[in-house]
């Protein structure tokens, strides 16, 4: 950690400080039968702030701030560079990447992620670099018996992450592959799995939004008694978009929808209602600072921006050459925008409060049933 204030003249000063951290720990968060399938959880913080005070005169001041903040993340097996190609293991899945004994299930002896090979089925997992910067200016102004100040703000939000489930590929041994009767334990030993799935596509996902904002203010002195604060804020969140038009949804008149599709660069509306006064007041009673009476009111706008997506493109396909599957999943997603209550449409048309999640099966023959699930 770092810090710096340099006063360059009478007008100008510079502040920054940086911080940067690293961690690493090697365990598990199930059992697992070798110390080569538990995870490695590395996380790496970076972030600084910088700003710029210039005074020209006493009349005015002007602060420009920067703030730069990025955060990996990454949950991966131990065993990653050994690759399940019949030398680095002795099986061979032809999964190059990610490395890693895949996942084998054997029946009964597996449960709650309890596998008998390999770590969890959604390893490894990679959030990175999740960068975040902030722009303020603020200029500061004194006239007579007013305080004014005013400014704007600009940030850039971004989430990253890649989850590979099923990436280092899935055997299951359930029994009565290996002749009438027989036990999966009896399967394994005789190398006749039940099915297997294998993750294809690229899993890398990355969101981004932005927030604009725009704010002015006074202190007014009324009375050497009385101060009067008055405010006002508008600030814009725009909806957030993937990378490569990477998110669907499921419109009631068009079906499904893609991102970038039919002139939707975003599958959410934007909120342009993002006004937010204040007012204040301080008496002084007696004059002399003893006693203060204190009010105020404002109406804040606050937003919780929550998503998480499953397999956003995964297609499983059957390993053991007894049968196809593949199973595609669009999205699973869970999003609300609390302010005061008010909560903006969304592009299509499904309530706001009720998180949706889409799923679609490909049958082998090639049926595409489909069907909504309104999650809790």
């Amino acid at each position: 950690m770092g810090k710096i204030d340099y006063h360059l003249n009478d007008k100008n000063q510079i502040f920054g400080s940086l911080f940067v951290s690293s961690y690493d720990a090697v365990g598990e968060d199930r059992p697992f039968t070798n110390a080569l399938y538990e995870n490695r959880a590395p996380i790496r913080v970076w972030s600084n702030v910088d700003s710029w005070v210039y005074t020209p005169n006493s009349s005015w001041v002007n602060e420009l701030r920067f703030g730069y903040d990025r955060m990996s993340f990454n949950f991966f097996n131990v065993d990653i560079n050994t690759l399940a190609d019949g030398k680095g293991y002795p099986i061979n899945t032809g999964i190059t990447n990610p490395g890693g004994m895949p996942t084998i299930n054997v029946a009964p002896f597996f449960g709650g992620g309890a596998q008998l090979f390999g770590t969890n089925f959604n390893r490894p997992q990679f959030n990175a670099p999740n960068p975040y910067y902030d722009f303020q200016d603020a200029v500061s102004y004194l006239k007579g018996k007013h305080a004014f100040k005013f400014g704007f703000e600009f940030a850039h939000l971004e989430a990253d992450t890649a989850t590979y489930n099923y990436g280092r590929g899935l055997i299951n041994f359930a029994g009565g592959q290996s002749f009438v009767g027989s036990t999966p334990l009896e399967d394994f030993f005789a190398g006749k799995p039940t099915n297997g799935i294998i993750e294809v596509g690229d899993p890398h996902r990355r969101a981004t939004w932005r927030v604009t904002a725009g704010f002015i203010q006074d202190d007014w002195r009324v009375t050497p008694k009385v101060i009067v604060n008055l405010g006002l804020r508008y600030e814009y969140v725009s909806p957030m978009k993937m990378r490569n038009n990477a998110w669907a949804s499921f419109e009631s008149n068009a079906g499904l929808v893609q991102q970038g599709s039919g002139g939707l660069n975003t599958l959410w509306s934007g909120d342009h209602t993002g006004v937010e006064p204040r007012l204040g007041l301080a008496w002084d009673v007696t004059g002399k600072g003893t006693t203060v009476v204190r009010a105020g009111g404002r109406d804040e706008q606050s937003r919780c921006q929550q998503y998480c997506w499953c397999l956003p493109y995964v297609e499983r396909r059957c390993i053991s050459g007894l049968r196809l599957r593949s199973d595609m999943r669009i999205w699973r997603h869970q999003l609300g925008w609390h302010r005061n209550r008010r909560v903006p449409v969304r592009r299509h048309g499904y309530q706001p409060h009720s998180p949706l999640a889409l799923r679609r099966q490909l049958q082998p023959q090639h049926s595409a049933p489909i069907w909504l699930q309104l999650l809790g």
